[in-house]
This record gives structure tokens, C-alpha cells and sequence, in this order.
């Protein structure tokens, strides 16, 4: 009998270095972020969460055939090739879609401010993953910057597909697969800058109805 180790929550670093600890658990964002995924596909049944996951699958498929293709060796550690950076090519992808999303297709229900803010705070997500992964050894400089400008190019690319398919009203099509009205599956995140908000705003309501209707 082989024992394995199941190594997508494993990350070695140094325990003597508290940078490295740090970067152990930037590392995981990634992992992280597909349970978030996983969380808003159960509970809110979204067609743009499940595009985006489409296309965040996709952008590690290209990462793994490029691996195999170019076969180029990790500095230290991490099973499998290095180049691109999965991590780096995986938060870069992320990044640039929500961003050109924020920008081009969600600018009327977002402030500025509150575009840029987010904006800010992807990229600053994307930087702290990438350098990570070189700070911990499981990739060179070079194999982390192919990885973002990878995760960019793929990130812009799929932002347009969508936005065509859109345009041509083939998601509107796709919505109404009887699979998909099966599960409950909606187009609404283009009505509201936030759910979180407007559910709140509609218990809020409810709630003041029925304060008044006690009291009457």
C-alpha cells in the first residue's frame, strides 16, 4: 500500500523565518479562493460566478499544458514543473477580469472610489501571492512574472468572450437550459453593486412592515 500526501493545502517554509510563515499562508489564497467560489455557486446560483469559475478552470488547463510544454524545474521545492507560476497565473487571471468587469460592465453601480479601491486591493492580492511563491522557493522570479503576464493576457481575453457572448444575448439563452432553471441559476449580478446590500435593505423593510403592523 503507497501513502500519498495530499499537497493542495501543503506548503513547506522556514520556521525560523516569520516572512515565511506569512507567505505559507498568502500561498493558500488561491485555495481559498475556489472554496469562495464553491460558497457563492451554492448559495446564490449566479451565471457570472459560474463563467468566471469556467474561465479560472481554463487558465489552469493552458498553465498545466505550458508546464508539460516547456518542463522547466522549480528552484527548491513543489512537485511538477515550474513555468508559469499556477499561483501567480491564477490570481493575475482573477484580478484583470474583476477589474475590466468593475470597470467596463459594473461602472454605473460602483463609485469610482469604491473601483478603484478594489482594484487596488486585487492587484496588491496578486503581488503578495506572487512574491510567495519566490520567497518560499517553489518558483524563480522569471517562472512568477510568465505566470501574471500569463494570467493577464488570459484574464483580458476571456473578459472579452464573455462580453461578447453577452452582447450577442447567448447567455440569456443559456440561463434558460432547463438544467440550469433546474438548479435555480440567475443573470442578476448587472441589477446591483451588492447583493450583501440589497438583501439587507428588503429584510430592513420587511421588518419596519411588520414593527407597523403590530402596532396598528
Amino acid at each position: 500500500m503507497a501513502i500519498r500526501s495530499l499537497e493542495l493545502f501543503e506548503v513547506y517554509y522556514d520556521d525560523s523565518d516569520a516572512l515565511a510563515m506569512v507567505c505559507a499562508f498568502a500561498s493558500l489564497i488561491p485555495q481559498i479562493i475556489l472554496i469562495v467560489y464553491a460558497t457563492l455557486i451554492f448559495s446564490r446560483r449566479e451565471m457570472e460566478t459560474l463563467m468566471l469559475l469556467g474561465g479560472q478552470v481554463a487558465c489552469e488547463v493552458a498553465n498545466n499544458i505550458l508546464k508539460r510544454a516547456i518542463k522547466q524545474d522549480r528552484p527548491r521545492y513543489g512537485p511538477g514543473y515550474g513555468m508559469p507560476s499556477a499561483h501567480a497565473q491564477f490570481v493575475a487571471f482573477l484580478a484583470t477580469y474583476l477589474c475590466l468587469w468593475m470597470f467596463f460592465r459594473m461602472r454605473q453601480l460602483y463609485s469610482p472610489v469604491k473601483r478603484v479601491a478594489r482594484s487596488v486591493g486585487l492587484v496588491a492580492m496578486t503581488l503578495v501571492v506572487s512574491y510567495s511563491r519566490v520567497h518560499l522557493y517553489y518558483h524563480t522570479p522569471a517562472q512568477v512574472l510568465a505566470g501574471v503576464a500569463l494570467g493577464c493576457v488570459l484574464g483580458l481575453a476571456y473578459f472579452l468572450f464573455v462580453s461578447l457572448i453577452r452582447d450577442l444575448g447567448l447567455v440569456d439563452l443559456i440561463v434558460d437550459l432547463p438544467i440550469l432553471r433546474d438548479f435555480y441559476v440567475k443573470d442578476t449580478s448587472g441589477d446591483s453593486g451588492s447583493f450583501v446590500k440589497d438583501e439587507f435593505l428588503r429584510w430592513r423593510d420587511k421588518r419596519m412592515k411588520a414593527r407597523l403592523i403590530k402596532v396598528e
